[in-house]
């Protein structure tokens, strides 16, 4: 059965297909917020933007994540002393991201969903779900290396 692109109908199935992780959790959430432009809060995700992006295969949000906390954290003392606040060794600017990531996560994630569906409207069935299953679900490879990497950074610092 082929799908028009405009008019994107999900399945159970296909959703299963790409989040297979907690497909409950994420398939609830996205029919709870269907109308809303956010999806909902994310715990995983505010308190573990960058792993938790990383781990959904939010690659090209995770670089840019990255990316915006790095140049704010570029941006001189002057401009942020009057929020120079911390907490438990976070910043303000640190917490600000951690929430507005929570609430974004999920919408980030569905987005990424209807993407890959979307691509994949006019392939068959079987080769639908192949692609949603590749680009989807999570990566543990990927949370390792990282893992290892900020281990070994800070091996290093000492």
């Amino acid at each position: 059965m082929k799908r028009k692109k405009n008019n994107i109908v999900s399945t159970n199935q296909e959703m299963e297909m790409f989040i297979r992780k907690n497909t409950v959790f994420y398939s609830e959430n996205w029919k709870i917020h269907s109308n809303k432009v956010f999806k909902g809060w994310n715990f995983a995700a505010c308190f573990f933007s960058f792993e938790w992006m990383l781990y959904r295969k939010l690659y090209m949000e995770a670089f840019f994540l990255n990316l915006a906390i790095r140049s704010i954290s570029k941006i001189p003392n002057i401009f942020l002393s009057s929020i120079r606040i911390s907490i438990f060794n976070f910043s303000l600017v640190d917490i600000v991201i951690s929430i507005i990531v929570g609430v974004i996560a999920n919408t980030l994630y569905y987005n990424k969903y209807l993407r890959v569906l979307n691509s994949s409207i006019e392939l068959s069935e079987e080769e639908r779900y192949v692609i949603l299953k590749k680009k989807g679900g999570v990566n543990y490879l990927i949370l390792l290396i990282y893992f290892v990497y900020v281990a070994l950074v800070l091996i290093n610092r000492h």
